[in-house]
């Protein structure tokens, strides 16, 4: 284990394997948390919780302040009050 100030490891938009997961945990001393966000959104869409007893490894976890849906089995779906409206100069 190295020396350093980190409290824990934030791995966004990216799946890794519970091996991965473990080695970097291992590595640092410090939990790996799997979430999810866009920058449409402003933040966080979904996340796993601190505590690695609760994660669920190759998951993006559970909702924060945020309705999510699967839509068609393949579209992502969320409503929240951070969403955007749209792109500049998009036309529909």
């Amino acid at each position: 284990m190295i020396e350093h100030s980190l409290r824990l490891i934030r791995s966004v938009s990216a799946p890794h394997s519970d091996n991965v997961s473990q080695e970097i945990t291992n590595h640092f001393g410090v939990p790996v948390i799997e979430m999810y966000d866009m920058s449409e959104i402003g933040g966080v869409i979904t996340s796993n919780p601190p505590c690695q007893a609760w994660q669920k490894v190759g998951s993006v976890g559970k909702p924060v302040n945020c309705e999510v849906t699967i839509q068609n089995s393949c579209e992502f779906w969320v409503q929240c009050a951070r969403l955007f409206r749209g792109y500049q100069n998009e036309s529909l």
